[in-house]
């Protein structure tokens, strides 16, 4: 009877166990389902006012829990004249973005013995050659161009109209591409680097990148929405917006590999699960682990590694293109990643914002990245508010002086024009930097108020350009 009592309460307990074991199981699952349904809530409430206080058409959010994508979320416009909303199947261009799932495409190739990474560029190019110069050529080598080692000029593309014909890869190469400091000595972010290999997978697969790409990875991994080809603009496809709201043309790029992909949260969603699985067949999980590793900076082959204040590692990358922002991050070790991409120049703001509460979530701590950009936010606003009063005083003064007679009305001279033709090339310099040349990626928000600034001290400068001391009057 005591061998029975014994073994019944052996049972017992192991059931016992068991079941306490699952139970803990289930409430820690629904604790965190919950806790996801709280952020997506706080979410909900706060992108929309973001949306406003930055002036941005539309975004779309993905957010991947547990290795599984559990929430895509949508706010605002893809088309703000056609009141058409943002949906699951929105397509955007990712600009930079374009980068990681190239530099996976040239890993392909490396892991079917079609690439050598430590091989010279120079080897695999026939169409094109890189422009001799003062540096070694043959250290231009697949490796450093994947991590921008490779002193490679170039740093973004503007794109061209949808309407206007595309360069050729030859020729895009041509204009500018060249090895600008040597080669393994220092990070350099290159645009031109990834043409590069662009054209090397071409040069070795005998087919247009876009093709490659579609066939070996975007199709196998199954985001049919997806594509790096110049002309796929589909019904679906979202409009883009400008720092000041008005919607502009969506530009085509010949650069695929530095600025082509076009894909919806749900499509990039899974290049993440495959990258957080290891690589799902197309590359093994030892090439993956080589790109997450950074080389002379934080960056690694076409991913960017960062620690976060828990201690866990997170892989990323960002993307802009004219009228469009875009950001990704994963927590592989967690099969944890938000996606946010956006379809307006000031988008970078709520990527950062909404980023910023992700990492919070993540580590259940308040992130401080995000106050570089409210003080630059702050600064901006203030020096506009100081800009105006000062007008208003300056406009106040000027007044006061011709009414007594200490300024009057100039003809205009040649003085004056030269005046009015240096504020005009101001105004244009700050226009190229801030606005063609993308300079302002760090805080759009806050270049639109400083160009307001700029633009009401050129006004006032030329107006008291009209009305001169009275003893200048001749």
């Amino acid at each position: 009877m005591d061998f029975k009592f014994k073994s019944f309460l052996r049972k017992f307990l192991v059931t016992f166990v068991i079941l306490n074991l699952a139970i803990c199981v289930s409430v820690q699952a629904e604790v965190n389902n919950n806790d996801l349904k709280n952020f997506k809530t706080k979410l909900d409430d706060s992108v929309r006012k973001l949306l406003k206080k930055y002036d941005i058409a539309g975004t779309s959010i993905g957010l991947i829990s547990g290795g599984k994508l559990t929430y895509v979320l949508n706010y605002g416009y893809s088309d703000k004249s056609e009141n058409k909303l943002i949906t699951n199947d929105t397509v955007f261009q990712v600009g930079s973005i374009s980068k990681s799932v190239a530099a996976v495409s040239v890993m392909h190739l490396v892991q079917q013995g079609k690439l050598d990474l430590d091989a010279p560029a120079e080897k695999y190019l026939t169409r094109w050659h890189i422009p001799d110069s003062k540096y070694n050529k043959s250290d231009v080598t697949i490796r450093r161009l994947l991590s921008h080692t490779a002193g490679i000029s170039i740093r973004g593309y503007r794109g061209i109209d949808p309407d206007k014909k595309l360069q050729s890869l030859e020729e895009s190469l041509s204009d500018g591409v060249k090895i600008a400091v040597k080669p393994g000595s220092q990070y350099r972010y290159s645009g031109g680097g990834y043409t590069i290999l662009q054209l090397i997978m071409e040069e070795v697969t005998k087919t247009p990148f876009y093709q490659y790409a579609n066939e070996e990875i975007l199709n196998p991994l199954g985001m049919k929405n997806s594509s790096y080809d110049a002309e796929y603009f589909p019904k679906s496809m979202s409009k883009a917006y400008s720092f000041f709201g008005e919607k502009i043309p969506t530009y085509k790029y010949t650069e695929a590999t530095a600025a082509g992909l076009k894909t919806t949260v749900s499509d990039f969603s899974k290049f993440m699960l495959a990258c957080i699985d290891g690589g799902d067949g197309i590359i093994s999980k030892k090439n993956l682990d080589t790109m997450f590793t950074p080389v002379k900076s934080d960056y690694g082959f076409g991913f960017a590694k960062e620690i976060l204040s828990d201690g866990t590692t997170a892989i990323s990358h960002g993307g802009a293109n004219r009228g469009w922002e875009a950001q990704f991050e994963m927590i592989p070790e967690k099969k944890d990643g938000i996606i946010i991409f956006t379809n307006s120049d000031n988008g970078v703001d709520i990527i950062n914002d909404v980023l910023n509460q992700w990492k919070g979530y993540e580590t259940g701590k308040i992130q401080p990245v995000l106050d570089t950009y409210k003080n630059i936010q702050l600064v901006a606003f203030v020096a506009l508010i100081a800009v105006i009063i000062l007008s208003v005083i300056l406009m106040v003064a000027l007044y006061g002086s011709v009414r007594h007679g200490k300024r009057g009305f100039a003809k205009i001279k040649a003085k004056f024009m030269i005046r009015l033709g240096t504020e005009m090339v101001i105004l244009l310099a700050w226009i190229l930097i801030f606005y063609a040349f993308r300079a302002a990626l760090l805080a759009p928000y806050a270049v639109r108020m400083f160009t307001y600034a700029v633009f009401i001290l050129i006004v006032i400068n030329l107006i008291y350009g009209l009305f001169p001391k009275t003893k200048l009057i001749t």
